[in-house]
């Protein structure tokens, strides 16, 4: 019917305090509904404050699963989770090995030490053990988030001789 929408923006920075600050502050100029952010922890503290206000919250991007099993009634994804990405990894990764008729393989596991990367490498690693599916996993490897050289833990994994390396990263990684 013609409803006027104002768009507030707010910069997270990547931090969760700031996430849950600057929330605070879109509700205070009269935000109804907030979107986002790209990363699961300021998520999390976004969607906590708006269980509180009881302001609506729409998760665009941050796939941590445990933010959306809280319980909480006014918190909504529009996004894949973590076990669907693993899921989906594996059912891939099955057609794959058949297709080239490979039996099993020796992986190394990465992941960012954020909340989305610790839960996606745990949810990865969950997966490959409860479907007792055909990998050797020779190492699981976090890394601080933005981290600006990787060149110790790539070291590590070529030593390794992995086949296949399975990144939970971010772009800049």
């Amino acid at each position: 019917g013609g409803a006027k929408l104002k768009l507030l923006l707010a910069d997270y920075e990547a931090k969760e305090e700031v996430a849950r600050s600057e929330a605070e502050r879109l509700i205070k100029e009269g935000a109804v509904c907030l979107v986002g952010p790209f990363l699961s922890g300021p998520a999390m503290a976004v969607a906590t404050l708006c269980e509180q206000r009881s302001i609506p919250f729409v998760i665009d991007v941050a796939a941590a699963d445990n933010i959306t099993q809280q319980g909480f009634k006014f918190t909504f994804r529009t996004f894949a989770t973590s076990t669907n990405f693993a899921n989906n990894m594996l059912l891939y990764l099955n057609q794959i090995m058949k297709e080239k008729n490979i039996g099993r393989i020796k992986g190394v596991v990465t992941n960012t030490g954020d909340l989305f990367g610790r839960v996606q490498g745990a949810t990865f690693l969950k997966f490959i053990k409860n479907k007792n599916f055909p990998i050797d996993v020779l190492a699981h490897i976090e890394y601080p988030l933005g981290i600006q050289d990787l060149s110790a833990e790539v070291s590590k994994i070529k030593s390794l001789k992995p086949e296949v390396l399975f990144p939970i990263t971010r772009s800049g990684d």
